[in-house]
């Protein structure tokens, strides 16, 4: 099944912006954030309409989204391939394993946003922090 472009493009970008210099677990465990959210209620249901959730209303999921002073990706760098291949390595099911234990967000390790008491602590990767929503009981 051919990926469609937008998704790809869309979701090579995300991984490039939110985590460009992390391993390559690293980057797949950002894409399969995307991935998650598109599986859970109350997120859209595309890779696009994930990432740009919320970013008409200047409430960006993915700060890099809001970030009017990022810089453009530079197509000819290891970043970007490495980017491209985890995106491509994603969204075509090739022996990507979700190692944040299906988490449908995350932040930097040298941050703590108010919503991540709200939510299950799940996995660090790199410098990423991982979450799951808290069971009900």
């Amino acid at each position: 099944i051919p990926i469609p472009k937008n998704d790809l493009q869309c979701m090579a970008e995300n991984i490039y912006y939110e985590s460009a210099t992390e391993s390559y677990a690293g980057k797949l465990a950002v894409g399969h954030v995307v991935l998650n959210r598109i599986k859970t209620q109350g997120y859209p249901d595309t890779v696009c309409g994930v990432i740009y959730d919320g970013s008409q209303y200047g409430s960006c999921q993915f700060s890099w989204i809001c970030d009017e002073k990022r810089k453009p990706i530079d197509k000819s760098s290891k970043f970007w391939n490495d980017s491209l291949h985890a995106a491509e390595t994603i969204l075509s099911n090739k022996n990507s394993i979700d190692f944040t234990g299906g988490a449908t967000s995350y932040h930097a390790d040298y941050v703590r946003p108010d919503w991540s008491k709200s939510l299950q602590f799940v996995a660090k990767i790199d410098r990423h922090l991982f979450y799951v929503p808290r069971k009900m009981s």
